[in-house]
């Protein structure tokens, strides 16, 4: 199941890439939007040795920094080998 969400999320992600720039240029520059896009993508495809750990439940605070990709590595993934992820975003990029 795990490996069925995380290609539904990548593709989401990779269609809506325009939309996602435009959100993220919102805190940050273009180019650093571009690259934190391609780490998010990637990460969605280079997590195997994670997704087949179950635990109930995980608690993250995200970072100020990267909200795209620290959303992916501390919140997405997690949720793909938990049944709860409780996050808390920065307040920084709360709104995007």
């Amino acid at each position: 199941m795990g490996k069925e969400i995380k290609y539904e999320i990548k593709r989401k992600l990779e269609s809506s890439k325009e939309i996602i720039i435009d959100i993220l240029q919102e805190i940050e520059p273009k180019n650093v939007a571009l690259e934190e896009f391609e780490l998010a993508v990637l990460a969605l495809s280079n997590n195997e040795k994670y997704i087949n750990r179950c635990v109930d439940s995980i608690s993250v605070y995200l970072p100020m920094n990267l909200p795209l990709y620290s959303l992916i590595i501390y919140a997405i993934i997690p949720k793909i080998c938990s049944n709860y992820v409780y996050y808390r975003p920065s307040t920084k990029t709360l709104e995007q």
